[in-house]
């Protein structure tokens, strides 16, 4: 039994724009627009996951409380869920997405596997149920990298590598356990790549993080907590992304330092787009074309003409899905 969690944000709903407004003048943390911008392409979300993955048990549908108005909230598929019915008081309201992700143990009825996905993350082909996992492991890649550059991501990152490497085995432990999910001729380049990260450094100096829907394990996130509470309670409290916080990916790590995956290269299934200037034909042609059955629309600062961006996105959705699903109204 396979779940898919999606979160999204309807920054232009009053209450949650006030709220927004109220923290954001008290706090720190990254609280770009960007971040919570809607790209009004959600409905696409939908219609991918009912064309092209019909076998999902449930749909957990993450908001602050607002709902899209063409939302079918009665279809039985869907499990509507507000941040109060899972995450604990003493962190909301929260625009952490951080506080989000490491909460999604708490969801009532949550499957002990299930499928993550932003809401700027798509199906856009088919797939079956063990494309996300097999053997009742998460499928992923085991690509080493190193961190580097500034901003919250890498410091959030940093401080997943050092959670690893206080209560987690080491990695020349970790890749000796299993050395195939770690040098396979599926990942191409980083088998090789894994290889020198290994002679270079005995810690963990970075993975490579893919932007995509990703598998989880539940009791995963149960084991962070259980590992340190101390650590993700702080990373919890803050109302928006901190520096010095942990952050999701350090789930997905557990997974691969434990050697509980799958391995599958996944740079076959779906790529990421960071919209900004003619990229955008790319991902148009992306997505009409339907070139790998996943795709990631990364809003950033960089996003010259976010209307026109906007309409040329919603013209390849719809050249893909042009009838309604059962999930609208």
């Amino acid at each position: 039994m396979i779940d898919f969690v999606i979160t999204w944000v309807d920054d232009k709903d009053p209450h949650w724009r006030s709220e927004f407004e109220k923290y954001q003048n008290q706090g720190s943390g990254d609280q770009s627009e960007t971040r919570f911008r809607d790209w009004d392409i959600l409905v696409y979300w939908f219609r991918g996951v009912e064309k092209f993955a019909p076998w999902v048990n449930k749909i957990h549908f993450v908001t602050q409380g607002h709902l899209p108005e063409w939302l079918n909230i009665e279809h039985e598929k869907i499990n509507i869920v507000k941040h109060s019915d899972f995450i604990p008081e003493k962190y909301l309201p929260t625009f952490n997405s951080h506080t989000i992700e490491l909460s999604f143990h708490r969801i009532s009825g949550l499957s002990e596997n299930y499928v993550y996905f932003n809401d700027d993350t798509f199906l856009i082909s088919s797939i079956d149920r063990d494309f996300f996992f097999k053997y009742d492991l998460p499928c992923d890649q085991a690509a080493m990298g190193i961190l580097k550059g500034s901003g919250v991501y890498q410091h959030t990152n940093l401080a997943n590598l050092i959670f690893l490497q206080r209560y987690c085995d080491s990695k020349y432990s970790t890749i000796v356990k299993n050395f195939r999910n770690w040098i396979t001729l599926k990942y191409g380049m980083f088998s090789i790549y894994n290889i020198g990260f290994l002679l270079v450094s005995s810690f963990y100096t970075g993975f490579y993080n893919f932007h995509l829907p990703q598998a989880h394990k539940k009791s995963n996130l149960n084991k962070l907590w259980s590992l340190s509470e101390a650590d993700l309670d702080f990373s919890c409290y803050h109302k928006f992304r901190n520096y010095s916080s942990v952050n999701q990916y350090l789930q997905r790590y557990i997974s691969l330092v434990e050697n509980k995956f799958y391995p599958v290269n996944m740079f076959r299934r779906g790529k990421m787009f960071d919209i900004s200037g003619d990229n955008i034909y790319e991902a148009f042609e992306f997505i009409v074309y339907q070139k790998m059955p996943m795709v990631c629309i990364n809003d950033n600062n960089s996003v010259s003409d976010f209307e026109s961006n906007k309409r040329i996105l919603k013209k390849a959705f719809e050249s893909i899905f042009p009838d309604k699903s059962t999930f609208e109204i």
